[in-house]
């Protein structure tokens, strides 16, 4: 009986340490009211960016975050778009996915331009707030609120977005 409860205690104390054998699943990271799945090494690295870059924020308020909120589903929805058939026509068919490039970002900049949304995006660094070579955008919303995201694959894979408030420095995005 103590050699089994012996085994037992060594056994979850190895697979707490991370030296069991285990299959690699996507992690997910949560912290007050963030959430990121985390694939690897790579995932995690962007996971902690964005934390980060959220922690060096303004607070926002109730009315902000809800303006923000509201507007996210406009600027996901334009973001996810990228690449894909313009009219939905019998002789369009939607393209293999891709990694994004410079043409996809002024595109991106043009379309929620021209709905009056003040953006700024670019292919994202390795210290940027999304993982390196996705397109990163930023929307700065009234109320200092921001709407920050990025596409991994155009047209539209790999999204993910978040609401918060103006960097110490100001604006959405850091240059």
């Amino acid at each position: 009986m103590a050699r089994a409860h012996l085994a037992g205690v060594t056994a979850l104390l190895l697979a707490l340490a991370g030296c069991a054998e285990e299959p690699a699943e996507p992690e997910v990271l949560r912290s007050g009211g963030f959430s990121c799945v985390a694939a690897g090494d790579t995932g995690t690295r962007h996971c902690t960016r964005i934390a980060e870059d959220i922690t060096r924020r303004a607070a926002l308020d109730e009315a902000g975050r809800r303006r923000a909120e509201e507007l996210a589903t406009v600027v996901q929805r334009t973001a996810s778009l990228l690449g894909s058939c313009p009219v939905v026509e019998a002789k369009c068919a939607t393209p293999a996915p891709r990694p994004p490039n410079a043409d996809d970002v002024d595109a991106l900049t043009r379309a929620l331009t021209a709905q009056g949304l003040t953006t700024t995006a670019r292919i994202a660094a390795a210290d940027d707030p999304a993982p390196t070579g996705s397109l990163l955008y930023a929307v700065d919303v009234e109320a200092g609120a921001c709407v920050v995201g990025h596409l991994t694959a155009i047209p539209g894979g790999g999204a993910g977005h978040y609401v918060a408030g103006h960097l110490p420095e100001g604006g959405c995005l850091a240059p």
